[in-house]
Order: structure tokens, then sequence, then C-alpha cells
């Protein structure tokens, strides 16, 4: 539960930062600007440096979403061989105590 709070925060802050660094002053432009937008130079500088972080953002957001991934798979993965080999270890010791107990496994007395 702690794992899925983190991951609630970090993925707003990261979707919080795309918009404040991208979507709010393109957005902001548009508005303020409505009959300049086609007059306009969408190449510019700062335009392209606001993209290029947004789009590191975007990165490194799916980057934290394929490490939780992977390591979920890896706890999954974990819990399924502790239940094989709990299962396997508690039907084995079940099964010699059986065994153990039968008059054909006793040792011969000559």
């Amino acid at each position: 539960m702690l794992l899925a709070l983190v991951e609630y925060m970090l993925s707003r802050g990261s979707i919080y930062i795309f918009c404040y660094y991208f979507l709010r002053p393109l957005f902001t432009f548009l508005i303020n600007n409505p009959f300049r937008v086609l007059s306009y130079r969408l190449f510019d500088r700062f335009f392209l440096i606001r993209l290029l972080y947004a789009v590191y953002i975007l990165f490194l957001y799916a980057v934290y979403i394929l490490f939780l991934y992977a390591v979920y798979i890896l706890f999954l993965y974990a819990v399924y061989i502790l239940c094989i080999y709990t299962i396997h270890a508690r039907d084995m010791s079940r099964f010699f105590a059986y065994t153990l107990t039968q008059p054909s496994c006793q040792p011969l007395r000559i």
C-alpha cells in the first residue's frame, strides 16, 4: 500500500511538472495571443527546451513504471517459488513420515 502511495505521488508530480513547464506556457500563449498563433515561430529556442524537458520527464516516468513492474514481477516470482517449495517440503515431510512408519521401511532384524 505504501508503494502504491509513493507511485501515485510520483506520478502526480511528474504530470504536474509536465503540465507546468510545457502545457501551461503553451496554453498561456494561445489564450493571450489567439490571432498570432499562425505567425508564431513554433521552433523557437525556449519551446524546444520545454519540449525536450517534457520528453525527458515522460521518459523518466516510463522508466520508473517499468522498474516498478519489474519489481512487482520479481516479487510475484519469489512468492511463487516460496509457495511451491513450501508445499513441496510439506508434502515430502508427510510422505517420509508416512513411509518410515510402514513395516516395509523398517530395518531388517536378524
